[in-house]
């Protein structure tokens, strides 16, 4: 009968980055970590790992380090851990769905980590991540390939401020339970295939500021009704390249019957466009305060 794995309490935290390091192609790092090295806190030997004053580990950095395979779930039952940034790697699997008593043991999991940044990656599932609910504030997976309908977990990450899961190939709408995120203060999902309306659901979202979606018709702009989170101040429509916006689009927006009317005058919605060659971003400056007979949902149009 084969033993189980230590419990987290056996684990230190040299052990936890050997196994990260492990998991994720370590020898071929650009900045390579020395996991024979004992001091887990001098960055000469595991470039990117911070510490605080007592020597605990609460930081790792290895954005764009060639890192390759599935992240050692054992990393998040560091207690002092806040921040991840494994953005542009080639991740395919962040340990969420290994998060088991009979994997890590019966330690705390996530207690601490606050912000997992895994933009430019190639993470296909987000299984397991509701088990950080407890501490998680901040979620970037944009770039990804996340494809299918907005996972349910995502909605039981109750204290999250950011979420953005831009440029991954979601389907389906923005779902309802999106008014679960109560402590929500941006939403980037732009760049996938989402489609309907923005629900209402949305006005839930009291201390949401930046919302951002992806569209492929610009009359969205014209459908704006009420129940909308009343401190928003940032709506940014991601167009595709095949429907850029021109000058007189921008014209027939502000001369809009809706636009010019008492709740979206000119004068308390400022609208203008960035030109690239791979897209075009219009940003709509919304005041904090809006009347409450203003729009309900956002048609997005394909």
């Amino acid at each position: 009968m084969m033993s189980s794995l230590p419990v987290v309490s056996a684990l230190t935290e040299m052990e936890v980055l050997y196994h990260v390091h492990a998991n994720l192609n370590g020898n071929n790092w650009d900045n390579k970590w020395d996991v024979a090295a004992t001091d887990v806190c001098d960055e000469s030997s595991y470039p990117g790992v911070k510490c605080n004053s007592a020597g605990k580990i609460t930081e790792i950095h290895l954005k764009d380090n060639n890192l390759a395979g599935s992240i050692s779930p054992f990393l998040y039952t560091l207690t002092h851990l806040k921040h991840v940034d494994v953005s542009k790697n080639r991740i395919t699997n962040a340990g969420w769905d290994r998060l088991t008593p009979e994997i890590v043991g019966s330690g705390a999991i996530g207690s601490a980590i606050e912000v997992i940044e895994l933009t430019s990656n190639l993470i296909s599932s987000v299984e397991g991540v509701s088990k950080l609910k407890d501490s998680l504030t901040g979620l970037h997976m944009t770039y990804n390939n996340l494809k299918g309908t907005m996972p349910s977990e995502f909605f039981q990450l109750h204290l999250l401020e950011i979420l953005s899961i831009s440029e991954n190939a979601l389907t389906g709408t923005i779902d309802k339970h999106i008014g679960n995120l109560t402590n929500l203060l941006e939403f980037y999902c732009y760049g996938n295939k989402l489609t309907g309306t923005i629900p209402s659901e949305i006005g839930r979202l009291t201390k949401l500021q930046t919302l951002t979606v992806s569209i492929y018709c610009f009359i969205i702009l014209l459908s704006l009704r009420h129940h909308y989170p009343r401190c928003l101040f940032l709506f940014c429509l991601h167009l595709t390249s095949s429907r850029l916006p021109t000058p007189n689009m921008l014209h027939d927006i502000h001369s809009s019957p809706r636009i010019n009317s008492p709740v979206l005058s000119p004068q308390r919605l400022r609208i203008w466009a960035t030109y690239k060659p791979s897209r075009s971003i219009i940003t709509i400056l919304i005041p904090e305060h809006i009347p409450a007979s203003c729009p309900n949902s956002i048609d997005i149009l394909t």
